[in-house]
């Protein structure tokens, strides 16, 4: 059986495309410019909580990975990315009203894919954080509960995604069925960006 670490790997590798595509999208850029637009900024935070909110929907819903440990986290952020969106909202923020459907989970090892991407993904949450504090103050951080949540978490949640969880996997897991959940779950990310993006037009 292939060891927790090769697993990882395989994952990584396989879904560097799909996440540099993700990061090269204009809304998340915009994120990362040296003095971002506070509303455009709040559209790709909009853009990373819709998207985690509706994949952490489907992988509890799937039922197939309720005793993996690393699905407290993953609700709790869902949680917390629930609220921020909320608040926007509140605030007149322009919401996406219909995301688009997330994909369907069809196995166990697909759905193992997706919560070792949702966990990994922390989508530079100290940067963000920091760039909102400094840019906005507090204009911004009283939305941002997911991101100083994730920022905050102990450090073996952001190891968990490479060692505690995955060495080693649990015994059904496939290699390619896992990639694919984990590569769907990136390509998630990607639509629910471009359909905020295009509505931001």
């Amino acid at each position: 059986m292939s060891t927790g670490v090769d697993l990882a790997s395989f994952l990584r590798e396989g879904t560097k495309t799909a996440h540099n595509e993700l990061e090269e999208k204009n809304i998340l850029k915009s994120m990362r410019a040296t003095h971002p637009d506070l509303k455009v900024w709040l559209l790709g935070y909009q853009a990373i909580a819709v998207g985690y909110r509706h994949m952490a929907g489907v992988i509890c819903a799937s039922g197939f990975c309720k005793n993996d440990p690393r699905i407290p986290d993953i609700v709790a952020t869902a949680d917390a990315y629930k609220r921020d969106i909320d608040a926007l909202s509140a605030e007149g923020l322009a919401v996406l009203d219909e995301p688009p459907v997330p994909p369907a989970l069809t196995s166990p090892s697909q759905t193992f894919g997706a919560v070792w991407c949702l966990n990994g993904s922390r989508f530079g949450a100290r940067v963000l954080l920091a760039t909102a504090e400094r840019e906005f103050g507090a204009k911004a951080t009283r939305y941002l509960s997911a991101l100083r949540q994730q920022h905050a978490a102990p450090s073996k949640i952001k190891t968990r995604r490479n060692t505690a969880v995955l060495d080693p996997p649990p015994q059904d897991i496939e290699h390619t069925e896992a990639l694919k959940g984990a590569q769907a779950t990136f390509a998630y990310f990607t639509e629910i960006a471009d359909a905020i993006w295009r509505k931001k037009q």
